[in-house]
């Protein structure tokens, strides 16, 4: 399940992936971002994972997708949760997208907001 973390500002998009995400979560997150993308040029996007358990294989190559989709449109995308490999995924999105990409420990969702603002 991908749920919509609440933010003040409209171009910052926070989502909580929580569970086992399959390929219809992401296929609503991505319509959701066409959404808002064709009325913001550039957006932030944060992505915490700290509740995730897995995600479906066709669900991984949707993230590919999703990076690749709306690289031009994302300004910064911080990535907060507390596995390893968590950091990784973080440097593999700054590959794929080429823009700001930082990780961000458990419980600091509201720093990485804070970092979307510099």
């Amino acid at each position: 399940m991908i749920e919509k973390i609440p933010s003040s500002e409209k171009n910052v998009l926070g989502f909580a992936l929580k569970g086992k995400i399959v390929d219809a979560d992401y296929q609503q997150l991505i319509s959701k971002l066409r959404t808002i993308t064709a009325k913001e040029e550039s957006i932030c996007i944060l992505f915490e994972l700290n509740d995730l358990q897995s995600i479906s294989p066709k669900a991984s190559l949707d993230d590919i997708e999703l990076a690749l989709k709306f690289k031009n449109n994302i300004r910064k995308f911080a990535i907060v949760g507390g596995e390893k490999w968590e950091k990784e995924l973080a440097k593999l999105y700054k590959i794929f997208i080429g823009t700001e990409v930082k990780y961000f420990p458990s419980d600091n969702t509201s720093e990485a907001q804070e970092w979307f603002k510099k």
